[in-house]
């Protein structure tokens, strides 16, 4: 079923009447697009976009637009009555999901990216020398702290290991193992 705007509609059309009227468009019917609820940290049913067909002449929604758009709510699952399942209301439809697929997606990149910047903040903020090694030893991530105290941009660490950014004596005594408890610690 399709929902009731949380909004004034007329105030949102005066806000974008001058673009539109630029393109001769008079009319609009549009749906919102909702969040899935499959991004974390996005709540079900917020309203990330809309979608909308619009129409050269004033008027009322033409019952194939509607359906059009009642489509591109229901995601295209043709569980809604209204929707129409001709080929180009199914397509419209599909666009609509897929809309909603990317705004989903650049949501979540910048999800990561915010928790990375955080995590990065929280281990510069450190004192202790911190970093991250892949099973070759290649560095993945270093604190600030290492970037000051070797005096090697962190852009030079990342990819590289000990042999490739210091000397051979170096190297080797980062790769002496000091063993702590259990565990084995090697730089």
């Amino acid at each position: 079923h399709l929902r009731r705007p949380a909004y004034d509609y007329r105030q949102v059309w005066r806000d974008f009447s001058e673009v539109a009227l630029s393109h001769d468009l008079r009319s609009c019917v549009s749906v919102p697009i909702f969040a899935s609820g499959n991004v974390p940290g996005v709540e079900s049913g917020r309203v990330l976009g809309t979608f909308a067909v619009y129409r050269h002449e004033p008027g009322p929604p033409d019952p194939h637009a509607f359906a059009i758009v009642a489509g591109a709510q229901s995601g295209g699952s043709g569980a809604d009555a209204a929707v129409d399942r001709s080929t180009h209301a199914l397509a419209v439809a599909g666009a609509a999901h897929l809309a909603r697929g990317a705004i989903e997606r650049k949501l979540a990149e910048q999800a990561v990216h915010d928790s990375e910047q955080r995590f990065r903040n929280v281990l510069d903020a450190s004192p202790a020398l911190v970093y991250l090694k892949d099973l070759e030893g290649r560095y993945l991530f270093v604190n600030r702290h290492v970037v000051e105290l070797l005096g090697l941009p962190y852009d030079r660490w990342i990819g590289r290991t000990a042999r490739e950014l210091v000397s051979a004596d170096m190297a080797d005594q980062f790769g002496r193992v000091a063993s702590i408890g259990d565990g084995e610690w090697n730089f």
